[in-house]
């Protein structure tokens, strides 16, 4: 077995060579497409009149960016297009290689977002589209091949499951909750869920094949070198987890668990190593070519987005990414599942399962991948929800292999109802130990801005409604480079608790969004100080008029003299999800994640991991 896998990543890393030389000259040669400048600004246009942060759902432009923050899970990131639009229709500088122009791919970005470390191959299909197409028009044939490709999928999943329509539901339900009206709507969605459903077709149309002699390895290897080819760092883990599951699933002939558990461990390897060595070989290239340390600016974006104020703030990212599953349609759909899940574990015969250990490894991927990429994926979660798309897949792949045979034996019945209801009443208390961010602020008000001189002082009354509060945010602008604002919470005369941040870190005239851990008493009146110590005048924003529109702020002062308004203003509790719905949502959410763990260790028998560990031992004796 080490001699296939060695001839195996032998012939990988020639793969990635070619692969490498064939993206590089692909690239060169999409952008030796002529592109006129006047398209592109047409283009550029007609994308700004759709706003930053739409919702695919509701045709209308929004004044602000708080989609950003909210949890409709059909928000479209236009941000991220124009960025894709503006490198796909680039104009080369006089004098400047297309070799260059390819790798560095940011000529007419602003400063501070310059990408070199993506492949950005989404050039070589959007440049020539852009060119012919407008955009509602390739994203009606963007959409159009998406549901050709899941139609397919599903017809392929029937014939492989022995006519199977619960399959067919699964894949379908994958494809909904992916939210299709945004996948077909937001060029940078397109990627990955093309790749997943290629990768998945190719599998299961020649499963014998790939089964042999660890072909199937190749598909998971180019898998991952697409991904690191064509995504803006979306939801990648689709690329390997949506082909792994299915391709267990098509599995016909019943297995020792050690089988799939190690198919999942042998792709999930080769995926990662083919992912990660193709982004590495892009930065190497770049660097190289441009002369400039890319690597660096590679190795400091992983460190960045694999960032997290501890352990809580990571398990927060995977609850604020599933809360985007909690909009009522998505809800209702895997409420179906889950009395699906109920029905069988109470009133059907339990069946052993070899392959329910492979899926609960799948479902733990997902929450791997937000707790390490806790940064990237607790600030763009409108997006990267869709990564729990794995973890769902796998767990309605365990709901149908759970046994269908109805359990006329009334004892076991209800020994198995008091048992869902014990679990019931567990969740429900762990619902008590989940914490989430409840988002207050006052930035859809009219503001204006106010310059004060170095060394004032405001002073904002403050009444919380929560207990604790982990970010607060408000605009200020200063040019000293040296300065730096010191921030103060009064209880009276007495200082609570104080921050010191320098001025020069959020210069942009943006909300300083700065995390905090303040442990308050609700409805007890504070002072928010701040103290700008700067050698130049600082802008400070507040809102218009006599208005008070947000009831945690009250009266506002610079230097003793009263402001009319109240600072622009935002903060985030730290607090149990909010309402009887999102209540009932995580407790539900808790019930069939404890269900489908005894499900997985009560079906996978005690000879089974007996004989997974005597596999292992006698594989490493080897």
């Amino acid at each position: 077995m080490i001699k296939k896998y060695g001839s195996f990543f032998i012939r990988l890393w020639v793969v990635l060579a070619a692969a490498g030389m064939v993206c590089v000259l692909l690239l060169c040669l999409a952008y030796l497409i002529p592109f006129p400048l006047e398209r592109r600004e047409e283009l550029l246009s007609e994308l700004n009149e759709e706003g930053r942060f739409p919702r695919a759902n509701i045709h209308n432009k929004p004044a602000d960016d708080s989609n950003f923050h909210s949890f409709y899970p059909d928000v479209l990131d236009y941000a991220t297009d124009e960025n894709m639009i503006r490198i796909s229709t680039l104009q080369r500088k006089e004098g400047e290689s297309v070799l260059v122009q390819a790798m560095r791919c940011s000529q007419f970005l602003e400063e501070g977002y310059e990408y070199p470390r993506y492949w950005h191959g989404y050039v070589i299909i959007l440049r020539p589209l852009l060119r012919v197409f407008r955009l509602d028009e390739i994203r009606t044939l963007g959409m159009g091949l998406q549901i050709l490709l899941v139609g397919i999928l599903g017809i392929l999943i029937f014939r492989r499951t022995g006519g199977s329509l619960g399959h067919v539901c699964m894949v379908f339900t994958f494809y909904f909750l992916g939210m299709p009206s945004a996948m077909g709507e937001a060029f940078q969605f397109y990627n990955i869920l093309l790749i997943s459903v290629l990768a998945s077709i190719l599998l299961l149309a020649r499963r014998e094949f790939f089964a042999r002699d660890l072909r199937y390895l190749y598909v998971f290897s180019i898998s991952g070198i697409l991904t690191a080819f064509f995504d803006f760092l979306t939801f990648p883990l689709l690329s390997w987890g949506i082909p792994a599951i299915l391709f267990i699933v098509a599995e016909e002939e019943e297995k020792q668990p050690v089988y799939y558990v190690r198919r999942v461990i042998e792709s999930g390897i080769a995926w990662v190593v083919s992912y990660g060595s193709f982004w590495l070989l892009k930065m190497l290239i770049s660097s190289l070519v441009l002369r400039e340390n890319v690597l660096k600016n590679g190795a400091e974006s992983v460190l960045f987005r694999a960032s997290g104020n501890g352990f809580e703030d990571r398990i927060h990212g995977v609850l604020i990414n599933w809360k985007h599953y909690a909009y009522l349609p998505f809800a209702i759909i895997l409420g179906v599942w889950l009395i699906v899940l109920l029905y069988r574990f109470i009133f059907c015969e339990w069946e052993k399962n070899s392959k329910f250990l492979a899926f609960f490894l799948i479902m733990c991927s997902s929450e791997i991948w937000y707790f390490v990429l806790a940064q990237h994926t607790s600030m763009h979660h409108i997006f990267t929800y869709r990564i729990f798309l794995v973890a769902v897949m796998a767990w309605m792949a365990v709901i149908l292999g759970t046994g269908k045979r109805e359990n006329k034996k009334t004892g076991h019945v209800l020994a198995k109802l008091c048992l869902v209801f014990g679990i019931g009443i567990l969740s429900s208390g762990f619902y008590f130990f989940l914490r989430d961010d409840l988002w207050v602020h006052n930035i859809l008000t009219d503001s204006r801005e106010e310059i004060v001189p170095a060394g004032t002082v405001i002073e904002q009354n403050f009444t919380p409604r929560q207990d604790s509060l982990c970010l607060v945010s408000f605009i200020l602008q200063c040019q000293d480079p040296a300065g730096e604002y010191k921030i103060s919470v009064m209880d009276g005369r007495n200082v609570i608790y104080q921050e010191v941040i320098p001025a020069a870190q959020y210069n942009g005239g943006n909300y300083l969004r700065y995390p905090f851990r303040w442990k308050l008493s609700k409805q007890k009146s504070y002072q928010i100080r701040i103290e700008l110590n700067c050698s130049e005048p600082v802008s400070v924003w507040v809102t218009e008029g006599n208005e008070l529109p947000l009831e945690e702020l009250g009266e506002l002062m610079f230097d003793g003299k009263r402001i009319q308004g109240q600072l622009l203003f935002g903060l985030s509790y730290w607090c149990p999800p909010q309402g009887i719905f999102m209540r009932f949502f995580f407790t539900a959410s808790i019930l069939g994640l404890l269900l489908t763990v005894i499900l997985v260790f009560g079906l996978t028998s005690q000879d089974d991991l007996h004989i997974m560990r005597v596999k292992r031992f006698s594989n490493g004796s080897k």
